[in-house]
This record gives structure tokens, C-alpha cells and sequence, in this order.
């Protein structure tokens, strides 16, 4: 994977709501802006930049990436609002990265030894990117408590806090309790769930909201 590929991932699954398809050029300047990336790495091509040499978008992305990105994006979206009348000026401190946050190998750069200029295989930089989106409460659009289910009619009933959901599951959904796939019958009222919305999932149907 290139910087300018991560770049669009970053973008597209840290942003809400999420963007159209953006061009590598586009998402990189997008994620350089978010704080996300170095600024260096919207530098195209050969050219040097300001200050120091070129590091073109189109390089593979290494561990030693991978640990500076998670660590950016993770430091921004802990930032508290800065209290007065005016912004500060002093960056927050990075928050620790908890033990199996990230995929092997893609934790601190100190852990990271010899293989941090390594290339990272899609299969890890996949596997971090997920963590990432958990890590930052980007991978679910919801979770709750189930108070009912009716598998033959593709339904489950959610309370998240105050709200009710009803929702109303595609027949291609996928499900894991604790971890291993089960299917839909495997629910009961008590248990606790996380969703992913598809498309049209602001859709009403009876007795509450549609996912």
C-alpha cells in the first residue's frame, strides 16, 4: 500500500460524515490538514521538500508510518476543547497506545526494532487500520441492548440510552457473538451489540429508526 492509498483509507473511515471517492492528491492534502500525515507526503515526485528531501506519496507505507499515523490520529481525537477565550498554542500530549490496540508490530516505534523501515504487508496494515477505526469509535454507528428479536422477520430491537432502534437487518448481514460467526437466532434479549449501518439505513420502519 502507498501513502497516497492509506491517505484515501484515512479520510474516507475517520471522516463522518464520509466523503465521495477522493483522488490520492485530494485525500492526502485532506489528511495532511487533519494532522494525520506529515505535510511531506503530498510532495509529488522527485522534488525536494521545504527543508529537507522528497518523500513522494506513491512510497510504500513502512511500520515506522504506520506508528506515527495511529499516533497522530489518536493524540488528535483525545485533544480536549481548549478552554478561554482563545485557542491554544501548546499541543496535547500523545495518549499511551494500550496493549492490542494495533496489529503485532505496529505498536510505538521504540517496539518496533529493525523492521520499523519494513514495508507493511496489506494483511497487518488492514488488520491496524481496524483497530485504528475502534480505537477512535469509528468502526460501529451504534450499540445497545437487545430487547427483542424476530429472526424471521429480519428485526431487533435496540435500546442505546434513551433511544429505541428497530434494526432492520439485510438478508447478507454477517454476525459474531463473542467473536465467532452465529446467526441471527443466536440473540437474546440482554445481549449487548454493535452495528454498522448500509445504505439506507435512515430508513424508517415500524416501532423506531432503521438500520
Amino acid at each position: 500500500m502507498t501513502r497516497g492509498e492509506l491517505a484515501q483509507w484515512l479520510v474516507a473511515g475517520l471522516l463522518r460524515p464520509a466523503p465521495p471517492d477522493l483522488p490520492q492528491a485530494t485525500a492526502l492534502a485532506m489528511a495532511a490538514g487533519m494532522g494525520w500525515i506529515p505535510g511531506t507526503w503530498t510532495v509529488a515526485g522527485t522534488e525536494e521538500a521545504a527543508g529537507g528531501s522528497a518523500e513522494p506519496a506513491g512510497e510504500p507505507v513502512t511500520r515506522r508510518d504506520l506508528a506515527a499515523v495511529a499516533a497522530a490520529v489518536l493524540r488528535n481525537d483525545a485533544a480536549p476543547e481548549q478552554p478561554g477565550p482563545g485557542p491554544s498554542t501548546q499541543a496535547p500530549a500523545a495518549p499511551p497506545a494500550p496493549e492490542g490496540r494495533f496489529a503485532p508490530g505496529l505498536g510505538p516505534e521504540n517496539a518496533l526494532g529493525r523492521e520499523a523501515a519494513t514495508p507493511a504487508p496489506l494483511v497487518e496494515t488492514m488488520a491496524w487500520f481496524l483497530r485504528l477505526l475502534e480505537a477512535t469509535g469509528r468502526l460501529f454507528h451504534g450499540e445497545g441492548v437487545v430487547t427483542a428479536v424476530d429472526p424471521a422477520g429480519g428485526r431487533v430491537w435496540v435500546t442505546q440510552g434513551q433511544l429505541r432502534w428497530v434494526l432492520a437487518i439485510a438478508g447478507d448481514a454477517a454476525f459474531y457473538l463473542n467473536g465467532r460467526r452465529a446467526p441471527l437466532e443466536a440473540l437474546q434479549p440482554g445481549d449487548e451489540v454493535r452495528w454498522c449501518a448500509g445504505e439506507g439505513g435512515n430508513t424508517a420502519v415500524p416501532g423506531g429508526a432503521g438500520v
